[in-house]
């Protein structure tokens, strides 16, 4: 089995993880903040691409439409309150980390990251030193497509880059076309929302013992309520 195959499964096993813990609400929550927030409280997502993302988001995990508009009601009040962070970290055997964080305390934050981090053999470093290596991307979950098709949907997309795994397409467009590229998935029959993604440019590939502790790792950051994604270079 190669080191792709190895994370891969660590990726499903954690996506299976999120949904019985009852990540997903907390975790769509913070996004739709942070969506209003950076954006200086733009609230109509027609204007804000994050924001209809995260709605998008919410509503295919079952949020109750009361929980959402009760959000967007307080959301004056709590936007000025919390901040995104993206902390860089890099771990043994070469594996980089980027932590993305909505918090309303970063020092407290970066402390907690730290403890964490120290246990695991990883470490903080400065802004930009892992950064370089991944691209802002978005990011469509396509599955159990015709494959003889597939690379016509992909093109029509305008994907920059795709990833297979098993029967799952993960296509990747750049963000300037995010609402064209939801426009002709949604055309298509797709009404999964897209995510926006921190992709690695280079990648490596590791055994089972080393992913299942990056598993591990990234387990007990997302233990932290303040923590919304961690992204690594495995390929």
């Amino acid at each position: 089995m190669s080191g792709h195959s190895h994370w891969s499964t660590i990726k499903r096993k954690k996506e299976a993880n999120d949904q019985q813990k009852g990540r997903e609400f907390s975790k769509v929550s913070r996004e739709i903040l942070l969506a209003v927030t950076l954006s200086g409280n733009v609230t109509d997502p027609n204007q804000n691409i994050r924001l209809r993302a995260a709605l998008a988001k919410a509503r295919e995990v079952n949020m109750p439409k009361d929980n959402i508009a009760r959000l967007l009601d307080r959301i004056k009040d709590k936007a000025q309150h919390v901040t995104e962070v993206v902390y860089e970290a890099i771990g043994q055997h070469g594996v980089t980390y980027l932590i993305k964080t909505a918090t309303d305390n970063s020092r407290r934050t970066q402390t907690d990251i730290k403890i964490i981090l120290d246990k695991a053999g990883a470490k903080l470093v400065a802004k930009g030193a892992v950064m370089y290596n991944y691209d802002l991307l978005t990011m469509f979950t396509i599955e159990n497509y015709p494959e003889e098709a597939i690379l016509n949907l992909i093109e029509a997309l305008g994907a920059v880059d795709f990833v297979k795994e098993d029967k799952t397409y993960y296509v990747y467009v750049l963000l300037d076309q995010f609402n064209e590229a939801w426009q002709k998935a949604t055309e298509l029959g797709f009404s999964k929302a897209p995510e926006l993604v921190y992709k690695p440019k280079v990648t490596i590939e590791v055994d089972a013992q080393v992913a299942e502790a990056v598993y591990s790792l990234i387990e007990k950051l997302s233990s932290l309520e303040e923590i919304q994604e961690v992204y690594t270079n495995l390929a």
